[in-house]
């Protein structure tokens, strides 16, 4: 039990360092993520590990899982910073419903997202699904399918619990 807490632990603590301090890279004029409240800190982990909750529940691998928040995360923060910069206003949860329009209306969004920055919104998730498929064993066939369950269903729930908070 104890190897499969070490196995998902390490990606999880390396999604959480490494997403925090891209937020000021990206978008400079935000409000530095040191001086954020507790709620703040919270609803930003929470979100975190449900993405990387659920990666885990889909692939079960947890540096896959990993790789994707990182991924997701700079996918939005750069879609903000190119909001913020032709609209003035930021990117919001009901901002998402417009990547379906993308596909369907790409002459609206490219002159404003770029080409280059949607070749590599589509081409880096697939390569990265390719690796890790590749590279990585799942946890179910390492430690079997109860253990990996417990584990990953611990997190979605405290991921859920802390964005109730």
């Amino acid at each position: 039990m104890v190897e499969i807490l070490s196995a998902v632990a390490l990606p999880l603590l390396c999604s959480l360092v490494l997403v925090m301090p891209l937020e000021p890279l990206l978008l400079p004029d935000s409000k530095r993520w040191w001086r954020r409240s507790g709620e703040a800190w919270l609803g930003h982990a929470a979100i975190l590990l449900l993405i990387f909750a659920l990666e885990l529940l889909v692939f079960g691998r947890p540096w896959f899982a990993f790789s994707q928040v990182v991924f997701w995360q700079t996918l939005m923060l750069v879609v903000n910073r190119v909001k913020l910069q032709s609209l003035y206003e930021p990117f919001v949860y009901q901002d998402l419903h417009y990547f379906v329009d993308l596909f369907r209306h790409p002459r609206l969004y490219l002159p404003f997202f770029g080409l280059g920055r949607l070749i590599v919104a589509i081409v880096v998730p697939v390569v990265l699904i390719a690796v890790a498929l590749q590279l990585e064993t799942p946890l179910s066939e390492l430690y079997g399918w109860p253990f990996f369950l417990l584990v990953a269903v611990q997190l979605l729930l405290l991921a859920l619990l802390g964005i109730a908070l």
